[in-house]
């Protein structure tokens, strides 16, 4: 697999020369965006082809660690429709991740015990998260699936102390067990009425769940 430099959106701050090491056998593309006065700097993802021509975004490099990660949708003409590889396993620099439209599952343990990211923007609908997904984010406050989530896997969303809300679509279809065990007082939305609020209910019954569902 071949490495390509492509220039993109990132927005950086100035800490030190470190990033999620990237696969030899993973193709990349680098993203660039120059922030107010700040020099611009350079994050380069890796990826693997998926069988259908799209691709699962794996890791990045920075030549100075950024703030925020800024996911393009597309890298050399393939879309970005996963992210996998446990990208942001244990990841303690990057404040906030943004996802693009395109990406409809976060796979195992992407950003399992990453406690530097306060943040994590899903702009698109996303199929599944997986297994251990969101495990262990302390420093997380929110997440926002309204845009649409069809499954949620075993622990996908756990040991996560500071997360105050999760907001959650109407139309979901599947959940392993209870979610947002050991999030303190976290909230979880549904619509009112719908599937989700069933499954959810149902699914924290008997649980360790300490937090409160509002149908809204």
């Amino acid at each position: 697999m071949k490495r390509l430099l492509v220039i993109g959106f990132i927005v950086a701050m100035v800490v030190g020369c470190i990033g999620c090491g990237a696969s030899g056998s993973d193709t990349a593309v680098r993203s660039e965006e120059s922030v107010s006065e700040t020099t611009s700097d350079e994050v380069e993802f890796s990826y693997v082809d998926l069988p259908d021509g799209t691709i699962t975004v794996t890791s990045y490099e920075a030549s100075k660690q950024p703030e925020i990660i800024k996911i393009p949708p597309e890298i050399d003409g393939k879309t970005v429709v996963e992210i996998s590889g446990q990208m942001f396993f244990q990841e303690n620099n990057v404040k906030k991740v943004i996802l693009p439209e395109t990406v409809r599952e976060i796979d195992d343990r992407t950003f399992m015990n990453a406690t530097s990211i306060y943040e994590i923007m899903i702009l698109g609908e996303l199929d599944r998260i997986g297994l251990s997904a969101f495990s262990g984010c302390s420093s997380l406050q929110e997440l926002d699936f309204r845009n649409g989530l069809k499954e949620i896997d075993y622990m996908a969303i756990d040991l996560c102390e500071n997360l105050q809300d999760v907001y959650l679509p109407a139309d979901l279809e599947s959940v392993d067990e209870a979610i947002c065990i050991l999030c303190g007082d976290v909230t979880i939305h549904v619509p009112a009425g719908s599937q989700t609020e069933t499954l959810i209910r149902e699914a924290q019954e008997g649980s360790d769940f300490t937090g409160t569902i509002v149908a809204e």
